[in-house]
Parts: C-alpha cells; sequence; structure tokens
C-alpha cells in the first residue's frame, strides 16, 4: 500500500524474555525445530500475502545455519523467495561459518536481489568499504554485477565517500 516493491525480513535469533526474572535469552535457533517449522510456514504466507505486488528478500543476520538455512533453500526453488546479502554481517564469525554462507550466497547468486556493502574488523561493523578486512576482490563477480541493487550501509557521508572511492578504484583483474 505504500508503494514498495521489495520488502527486506532479517530472519535473526529469538529473543525470549522469561516473565519471573524479565531477563531475555538469546535462542540459538539452528538447534530448535519448532521455531525453524514456524519460520517456514510464516515466510510462505507472506510470500502468498505479497503475490506479485511486492518481492521479498531474507537478510542474513551473519549467517543462514541449520533448520533455517534448510528451509530459505527450499524455499529458493519452490518460490520466488529473493535474498538480501549482508556482506559485511557474512565476515562476523568464524572462518567455517564464513565459508559457509560464501557458499550458500554464491550458489543462490541469481536470486540475491540486493547487497549491503559495508567493511568490518574484529566486532566492528559497518565501517567504510576498504576499511577493515573484508576480501573485497574475492566477491568481484558479485559487486560487478547489475542484477543487484547494491547500499552502502555506513554510519556517516563521509564514510560513503570513502567507500565509493574505494569501489570505483578496486580492481578485479587477478
Amino acid at each position: 500500500e505504500i508503494g514498495a516493491v521489495y520488502f527486506t525480513l532479517h530472519t535473526g535469533k529469538v529473543g525470549l524474555v522469561a516473565t519471573g526474572s524479565g531477563r531475555v535469552k538469546i535462542m540459538q535457533h539452528p538447534t530448535f525445530k519448532p521455531l525453524a517449522e514456524n519460520f517456514r510456514d510464516s515466510a510462505l504466507r507472506l510470500l502468498e500475502f505479497a503475490d506479485d505486488q511486492l518481492e521479498m528478500g531474507f537478510e542474513n543476520t551473519n549467517h543462514f545455519e541449520g533448520f533455517f538455512e534448510e528451509i530459505i533453500a527450499a524455499l529458493l526453488e519452490k518460490t520466488q523467495l529473493k535474498l538480501t546479502w549482508d556482506i559485511g554481517h557474512s565476515f562476523a564469525e568464524t572462518p567455517e561459518k564464513v565459508e559457509q554462507t560464501l557458499r550458500f550466497f554464491f550458489t543462490h547468486l541469481p536470486r540475491v536481489q540486493t547487497l549491503h556493502l559495508h567493511d568490518r574488523k574484529g566486532k566492528s561493523d559497518h565501517l567504510p568499504v576498504g576499511s577493515g578486512t573484508i576480501p573485497w576482490k574475492r566477491l568481484g563477480e558479485v559487486l560487478q554485477s547489475d542484477s543487484n541493487f547494491k547500499i552502502i550501509e555506513v554510519k556517516d557521508a563521509e564514510a560513503i565517500e570513502a567507500s565509493l572511492a574505494y569501489l570505483r578504484k578496486l580492481s578485479f583483474e587477478s
């Protein structure tokens, strides 16, 4: 109704509040199958509701894993679901999980509609592109593609300018 053509959803983690203490516990979603099944059912209802009026994409909050990765892969095969790839968040985990995330996105590259670009160094993220530890040259195929929309997610105008300057000078030749 507001004229949007693309909607990004974070799959994220689940926060549960203990009513007695008021403390929040974060549940690691890959181990909780009923939650994954609810996620699948909700995703299918949302995709049905969007029904050619709006494209929907799931964004990685760090990475997809366990039941969630399986469900998203199945939805990509059976529906018009798209992906929003937050490259900076892809590199927030262990080297094994980073490789798993890269494999997932490169496998489903034709479904990547939007890229969120920012760098990271350790736990600091949303840094200007090129100022952290992300191997941007490895992502040349993705960055050069005209088939996805790129959004620089940094903290201020100066960081946007620095990111654009880095991306303009980046060479993808070996």
